[in-house]
């Protein structure tokens, strides 16, 4: 069994959605809405009072998005949105291949290295700093590779509301053939939605 982690997601609705279209539109191979990543890797599950415990800390918990994050520097053409201090969580934080405590949400994490850097440009260019609250902690496993396809973020997603915020009719049979600019166009459209919810 490949190393699986505990996460935690937004309770808002139009906040998890907006973050999980710009991820989609940002890459459609994307597996797993958007989320910080707060324990592991683990090979196994921790007791259900162990999980309820970690669970009864952040529950609720304010997240504060304070930046536009990147792993640029390490060679990895990673974007985020950078979560700011939080006591609760930091209580519980605990990632062996991150030893410094910096909870965040991946947005873009690919190849293309051009197009990360565009990506945390037009992220940064009308940002403004909103919260959310959190839910418990969640199990993430990885997906079984044979049945990848159903389990990609785009299975889960209402297309018919992103289509309804960047005006235009998307679906996802036509993510494959957004160009770039497009791409880059209609994240600029959703991250400005984003970051005006109140």
């Amino acid at each position: 069994m490949n190393p699986a982690f505990y996460v935690a997601y937004p309770t808002d609705n139009n906040i998890k959605l907006l973050i999980n279209a710009i991820r989609v539109i940002a890459d459609e191979n994307q597996r797993t809405q958007g989320h910080i990543t707060v324990r592991g890797p683990y090979k196994k599950r921790l007791t259900e009072n162990k999980e309820n415990e970690f669970s009864s800390l952040i529950k609720g918990e304010k997240i504060l998005i304070n930046n536009i994050g990147n792993f640029f520097d390490f060679n990895q053409n990673t974007v985020f949105f950078k979560c700011d201090e939080n006591e609760n969580l930091k209580k519980i934080w605990m990632k062996t291949s991150y030893k410094e405590y910096n909870p965040h949400i991946t947005i873009y994490n690919g190849k293309d290295s051009d197009f990360a850097h565009n990506i945390h440009s037009i992220l940064l260019e009308n940002f403004t700093p909103f919260c959310f609250r959190i839910e418990k902690i969640s199990w993430l496993e990885p997906k079984d590779k044979e049945k990848l396809e159903l389990f990609h973020l785009k299975s889960m997603i209402d297309f018919d509301n992103i289509a309804k915020l960047i005006n235009y009719n998307i679906d996802s049979s036509k993510l494959i053939n957004l160009s770039k600019s497009d791409r880059l166009k209609y994240i600029s459209i959703l991250s400005k939605k984003l970051y005006e919810i109140k």
